[in-house]
């Protein structure tokens, strides 16, 4: 791994630089588009977020359906080229995915009572997305394994992913209960997930030799099987050891900050929720408090 790389992968800035993408890291090129993300939430928060819902929702549509021309500007699709990243995979692209959120939040408390009955049946929305998920993955929907797709194949591909996320998301955000997700063992799964996401492709990159497996030539449900047997506990390990004890290190850093501020703050945030839901009960007596 080249310096470029490491320094590359520590600030998740992989995707921007050429041949950032590390080996047994190339996963990672999706914590980029994340971050960027978050960065750009405030600004949407300061901008958009003064405008009505509606208002809202239109820009959130309008930005995700003109993402889907990210692949076909001649910049992006020039590339890969020696000494240039793939700009097919830079944020703009999957504007449709962060979409999704976004339109699911500015739903939330507002779907009709028949809407949720209809998302809590989980296993139709299991079901549609598997089906996504297997057209997504046939050969005549876009190239096998990690062949540089087209622009025509890219776009398809964002969508199954937008299509696919929207059918598991959408009905447990907006229609949420009890379940088989608030059980023991997948809140546990769900405190590991990262370190799962982190670790997995270098328990694939075991497991393939071991199994007699090559990329992409089969068994998946073997393959499957002795990934998660070997991701669970590295991850549950890499959690205790490393994420949580960082998490509460990061708390221990922050403390004294946080009571100065709430020294100099002894109303807080819970003071001013109060006084706007004063204000409300006043203006309008009909209001929930």
């Amino acid at each position: 791994m080249s310096g470029t790389q490491i320094a590359a992968n520590l600030t998740l800035t992989q995707i921007y630089v050429a041949d950032g993408l590390a080996p047994g890291l190339t996963h990672l090129w999706s914590l980029s588009v994340e971050v960027a993300f978050y960065l750009v939430l405030p600004v949407l928060a300061l901008t958009v977020g003064r405008l009505s819902r509606r208002a809202r929702v239109g820009v959130f549509l309008a930005a995700a359906v003109v993402s889907l021309g990210w692949a076909w500007l001649p910049f992006v699709e020039s590339t890969p080229a020696p000494g240039v990243a793939n700009r097919q995979i830079w944020p703009p692209a999957y504007v449709c995915w962060f979409a999704v959120g976004l339109l699911a939040a500015e739903a939330e408390g507002r779907v009709p009572a028949w809407c949720e009955r209809v998302f809590r049946v989980r296993p139709l929305w299991w079901v549609l997305a598997l089906v996504v998920a297997w057209v997504a993955g046939q050969e005549w929907f876009g190239p096998l394994g990690l062949v540089h797709p087209s622009p025509g194949e890219f776009t398809a591909r964002v969508l199954a992913g937008t299509a696919f996320a929207a059918l598991l998301v959408v009905p447990y955000a907006l229609a949420p209960g009890p379940g088989l997700l608030t059980s023991g063992v997948m809140q546990a799964l769900g405190r590991w997930s990262y370190s799962i996401f982190l670790w997995h492709l270098a328990v694939l990159a075991v497991v393939f030799p071991l199994a007699g497996q090559g990329l992409f030539q089969g068994g998946f449900w073997l393959v499957l099987a002795l990934t998660a047997v070997g991701t669970v506990p590295v991850a549950a390990a890499s959690y205790v050891l490393v994420e949580d004890p960082a998490r509460w290190a990061v708390r221990r850093l922050r403390g004294p900050r946080e009571a100065a501020r709430r020294a100099g703050n002894p109303g807080g945030a819970g003071s001013r929720q109060a006084s706007a839901a004063a204000q409300t009960s006043e203006t309008n007596p009909a209001s929930p408090a």
